[in-house]
């Protein structure tokens, strides 16, 4: 099969297409002959270059990236369901290890020992893929295989991330970082539930998707009076904040408007991995706010989010998608690195 390949860390171009063998599904496992595969900003741009932190320490070259994609499974192995050969599926990246306690008392959103399709294992950017038959989810029939890939990477994490906030009906719902992969879903996820939704962008960019989306305002996140925009939407404040960025400037714009017992969710640090945040906490526990991190992977938020997804898909379009054939994997890197991409980008692979 053909599969593009990080022979070593670098720029875009070294990303290389070849010849790979056809991996067969173990036990409990899956293939899946993949449509299409999500490129991730952090995970796949950020190891590529060598430049993430954590995850170029954890892949072992030469290496498939790719985590979150969409496809047919085409073969099941041993004590996965046959039912499963056949179906339209997108597929979660993170895979729990089964052994640790956690996953042994029957609780694996806590495990300990979670990896991840297209870090530790190989990934998406290939035509086949094998992972946990637990890792994939039937989609919907009028659900492409493009969407399906965008709706796995950021659908579960947005859902989670608003469920814990307790986001619903007559809050407010502020988002930075709106124009991401994420930031679209919460602002189309926090409106299905009744929200007010004020996105920020940089310089408010994609207003027009994202008021398709549902959002009652963009504003742009740089704005100096940024609290005081925030303020004049809602004198209370906002009641929620789902602040993947984390930025210092950004945060320090925004607290003022945060509402009495406000609920701040984050789940990342587009700003800069491992930028330290300063907070004063006097006035942090005096408005009696609080912080909520989570980390991506709870399979319990997967499949609550794919259930909302069968009741009704989310209002998205072609120009929320950028899509780029597997063999310009490297111009869809540059094309995030670009800092122009609105929402997704996904490499396709023909059927």
């Amino acid at each position: 099969m053909k599969a593009v390949i990080l022979p070593e860390f670098g720029p875009p171009d070294v990303l290389e297409l070849q010849e790979v063998p056809l991996p067969e599904p173990g036990r409990g496992e899956v293939r899946v002959r993949v449509g299409a595969a999500f490129v991730a900003f952090g995970r796949d741009v950020g190891t590529r270059s060598g430049r993430h932190p954590v995850f170029r320490r954890l892949v072992t070259l030469p290496h498939i990236l790719g985590g979150e994609h969409a496809g047919v499974v085409d073969a099941v192995g041993d004590g996965a369901e046959a039912a499963l050969l056949g179906r339209r599926v997108a597929v979660s990246a993170p895979v729990v290890c089964g052994a640790c306690e956690p996953c042994r008392s029957g609780r694996p959103w806590d495990c300990s020992q979670v990896i991840a399709v297209g870090i530790q294992r190989p990934g998406a950017y290939a035509e086949y893929t094998v992972v946990p038959a637990a890792n994939v989810h039937e989609i919907p029939d009028e659900l492409s295989f493009s969407d399906a890939a965008a709706y796995a990477a950021s659908g579960p994490l947005a859902w989670e991330q608003l469920d814990v906030a307790g986001a619903g009906n007559g809050d407010w719902v502020f988002v930075p970082g709106a124009s991401g992969s994420v930031g679209l879903f919460l602002v189309a996820l926090a409106k299905r539930r009744g929200a007010d939704v004020v996105a920020a962008t940089r310089g408010g960019r994609a207003v027009e998707q994202l008021t398709a989306l549902g959002a009652d305002a963009v504003v742009d996140a740089g704005d100096d009076d940024l609290g005081r925009v925030l303020r004049d939407l809602s004198p209370s404040g906002m009641q929620v904040v789902v602040d993947n960025v984390m930025d210092q400037g950004l945060w320090d714009r925004y607290w003022p408007a945060v509402a009495r017992r406000g609920r701040i969710v984050t789940a990342g640090q587009a700003s800069g991995h491992g930028r330290p945040l300063s907070v004063d906490i006097i006035a942090f526990y005096n408005r009696r706010a609080t912080l909520s991190g989570l980390a991506i992977g709870d399979p319990r938020a997967v499949r609550s989010f794919w259930d909302e997804m069968r009741g009704g898909l989310l209002p998205m379009d072609a120009t929320m998608i950028a899509q780029f054939p597997l063999s310009k994997a490297a111009d869809a890197h540059r094309h995030i690195e670009s800092g122009s991409k609105i929402g997704h980008v996904v490499l396709t692979v023909e059927q």
